[in-house]
């Protein structure tokens, strides 16, 4: 049992870690490609700062999504041997609301702000050529944030099955 109980420990908190990075660095990166696409001021003066963007985050998705994939694959395997078991674990209901929680508050945060500075410039309260930049990066937050949290949404809501 204490060794069950230390295996999903270890596994749940290295999927955090990667997760959290992963999901940030996407994020970010989302946000330089649509300050690009859609031509943001971000990167108007020095261009070079997108390729230290670009350069400094996508090691971070690309290992953070690695390390996540890792630890919940093998998370996966727990749940598929023994679904009543993992299912009512706490330390995974921990992990699935702590990731859950957090996606919602980033994503909260993320709309808000595209709305005030959405309806800032519609109202002529602020603006200017930096309006793309400012909500590119909250863009890719907020899409980030809802996709972790329907993911995660939906393993509780699954838990919950099993668990009746």
């Amino acid at each position: 049992m204490l060794f069950r109980s230390a295996r999903r420990l270890d596994q749940h908190l290295v999927a955090l870690v990667g997760l959290a990075f992963g999901a940030v660095a996407i994020g970010w990166l989302i946000g330089v490609g649509l300050d690009t696409l859609f031509g943001g001021s971000r990167y108007a003066y020095d261009p070079s700062n997108r390729t230290w963007d670009v350069a400094s985050f996508l090691p971070n998705a690309v290992l953070g999504l690695l390390l996540w994939l890792a630890a919940w694959w093998r998370v996966t395997a727990h749940r598929l041997a023994d679904p009543p078991a993992e299912a009512a674990s706490g330390i995974r209901r921990a992990y699935v609301l702590v990731v859950l929680g957090v996606a919602v508050a980033s994503s909260v945060v993320a709309a808000a702000f595209i709305l005030y500075r959405t309806f800032s410039t519609l109202l002529a309260v602020a603006g200017g050529p930096g309006v793309i930049s400012e909500i590119s990066a909250a863009a890719g937050a907020l899409l980030v944030g809802v996709t972790v949290a329907v993911w995660h949404g939906l393993l509780l809501r699954d838990d919950s099955r099993v668990g009746t």
